[in-house]
């Protein structure tokens, strides 16, 4: 299963990981329980896991290993929890 680390700025273990036969989408995977999300504007979608980062949906997601994303959409699914769709940065 491919993952994805996250930058975060307190050192706390962040990442995504792929869901299994879905394509370009990742399940946020942190060691707290404690999660702040809503919308800037009027529909683009954010998510803050503590110790970061903030997770945006329209602007770049940089990553450990210098790979760079674009979010596509943020949205949750019960069972799963927090899916982000990504698209590699070219």
């Amino acid at each position: 299963m491919n993952k994805i680390r996250l930058q975060s700025y307190d050192g706390t273990n962040n990442y995504l990981e792929e869901l299994e036969g879905r394509p370009n989408e990742y399940r946020l995977v942190t060691p707290y329980n404690f999660l702040r999300g809503g919308c800037i504007g009027e529909n683009q979608h954010f998510i803050d896991p503590s110790g970061g980062p903030m997770i945006v949906e329209d602007e770049e997601l940089v990553c450990y290993g210098d790979k760079s994303y674009m979010v596509v959409s943020i949205s949750s699914e019960k069972g799963i929890g927090c899916i982000i769709t990504l698209k590699e940065k070219q």
